[in-house]
């Protein structure tokens, strides 16, 4: 027996041992450590026994109480001044998404790389292997769900909206958290073009205030932003003003705490600070977190030529719906224990997984069966929504960039 595996053949410890020795992919956590966040009043909502969620978007007026003559009996009600202080609510169905993958019988009778080739007792059993295999699965199906999850807390972050079909230009297949038009801007100059950079970020930091209701203080910016604005002249001379503290480039600051869920690894990058001309304290942060198609083309959670101004602490609520498969039974459970050392109960998240308050077992659903005792299927289901409620909170500025 090799020690490699343990000899009680437990999934649970197999999953450890084999998430012990790959942790070379980092899990994307950046954009949804923007969700479910209760220090700033988020929720997670798990609705395992309804196919629909319920929305708020959280809008109103900052406006000021009314003065009124004494002595007038009766009531003043300006109806003017209370106008726009309902919320929008609407109900929307859960999507859905699948991963699938197989184990026949041929492949637990073949050597695994984790095998010894020369050493006989390093030879797994039929069962070994079988529970080498599917925690290898699994773990490519959580990773694979768990970067859908990255992807869809960006879009509605950066876009104020997110597909329920990834690649849908179809409006009813588009969960649409209403952002106001005004706080996504395409800027009129690229900001290596002769763009007013710290104009455009005020005007930002305007919209999350005025709009919004928040108070901006983070500013992520993309891959290819940031040289250009390292090496603007009007930067510099902002930076270098001696006189003043206005800007800090570099890791030696203290970060305030209402970022540390962002940060660390697979998060946001700290990378300075800026005072604006308006005064907004603003953390600045890079991200290079990305994922692949099918063509191994490489995307970016952050698109590289844009920037996004926020309130850190808005309220984003995230919403995991049920599977499309009926719940197992206790032979279904019994099956899986004895096939795989597991049930869906009990089957762990890999220790290089973002801690439970950014992804938590609950928002996956496990499966597996049997066909003719020759193959097995494992699957994993999610149906995420990641919904931006207080979606002006968030200001995007896009074209940042003139490419030759």
């Amino acid at each position: 027996m090799s020690d490699y595996l343990p000899t009680d053949m437990t999934y649970t410890h197999s999953m450890i041992d084999l998430f012990d020795e790959r942790r070379f992919l980092m899990i994307a956590k950046g954009f949804q450590a923007l969700f479910g966040n209760i220090a700033s009043g988020s929720r997670t909502f798990f609705i395992n026994n309804r196919e629909l969620f319920e929305i708020s978007i959280i809008r109103g007026k900052r406006r000021i109480a009314a003065l009124i003559p004494r002595g007038i009996s009766g009531t003043i009600i300006d109806q003017d001044a209370k106008a726009g202080q309902v919320s929008s609510q609407f109900s929307r169905s859960f999507p859905l998404s699948h991963e699938e993958d197989y184990i026949n019988v041929s492949e637990t009778l073949k050597r695994l790389p984790e095998e010894n080739p020369w050493m006989a007792d390093s030879e797994f059993t039929k069962e070994e292997r079988m529970t080498i295999l599917a925690a290898q699965k699994h773990e490519d199906q959580i990773r694979a769900t768990a970067g859908l999850f990255e992807y869809l807390a960006a879009q509605s972050i950066i876009e104020g909206k997110m597909p329920a079909i990834l690649g849908t230009s179809n409006a009813d297949l588009i969960y649409d958290w209403k952002r106001d038009p005004d706080n996504i801007k395409t800027v009129l100059n690229e900001w290596n073009n002769g763009g007013d950079i710290l104009g455009d970020i005020d005007d930002g930091c305007d919209a999350v205030q005025i709009k919004g209701k928040g108070e901006a203080n983070l500013l992520l910016m993309g891959e290819d932003v940031w040289p250009i604005y390292l090496a603007d002249d009007e930067v510099q001379k902002y930076h270098d003003n001696r006189r003043y503290n206005l800007a800090f480039m570099g890791r030696d600051f203290v970060l305030p705490a209402m970022f540390n869920r962002l940060v660390g690894p697979g998060g946001f990058q700290p990378r300075g600070t800026l005072i604006t001309p308006k005064g907004r304290l603003l953390y600045l942060f890079s991200y290079d977190q990305y994922y692949e198609d099918k063509a191994g083309d490489v995307f970016h959670y952050m698109p590289k030529d844009q920037a996004s101004i926020l309130d850190v602490r808005l309220i984003a609520n995230r919403y995991f719906g049920p599977s499309e498969k009926f719940w197992p039974t206790e032979l279904d459970e019994m099956w899986m224990r004895g096939r795989f050392g597991f049930t869906p109960m009990n089957l762990p998240m890999p220790p290089n997984f973002p801690s439970e308050d950014i992804i938590d077992p609950r928002m996956f659903h496990f499966y597996a069966d049997e066909k003719d005792k020759q193959f097995v299927r494992i699957m994993t289901q999610s149906a995420p929504v990641f919904a931006t409620n207080q979606t002006d909170a968030v200001y995007t500025l896009k074209g940042l960039v003139n490419y030759p």
